[in-house]
């Protein structure tokens, strides 16, 4: 089936002829409109600098912006302990039997 210029195939062929005669039904398409004008307001936005909606920008709250280290929801030293202390216990369980 051709419409336009464009050659289709496949399972969607009728529903495209359907809708490409739309218009001869009194049916009314606005997308180009809507598409152009969303175009256009996206190249203002970009053009535009970056609003910053930061509230504490006069007196900050923090010192610094992020956390200094870390930032999970464990501290890398009680990790480190955690680890060291897993280990030792892992080693006194093979020693006396209890694991293998």
């Amino acid at each position: 089936m051709r419409i336009g210029a464009l050659a289709l195939q496949g399972d969607f062929r009728e529903h495209l002829a359907v809708v490409d005669r739309l218009g001869h039904h009194g049916v009314e398409r606005h997308n180009r409109a809507r598409v152009a004008r969303e175009q256009y307001a996206q190249a203002q936005r970009a053009a535009q600098p970056v609003k910053h909606h930061r509230v504490d920008t006069k007196k900050p709250m923090f010192d610094l912006p992020t956390p200094s280290f870390g930032g999970g929801a464990i501290h890398p030293a009680a990790a480190i302990f955690v680890l060291i202390f897993g280990v030792i216990a892992a080693w006194r369980l093979r020693r006396i039997g209890l694991i293998s």
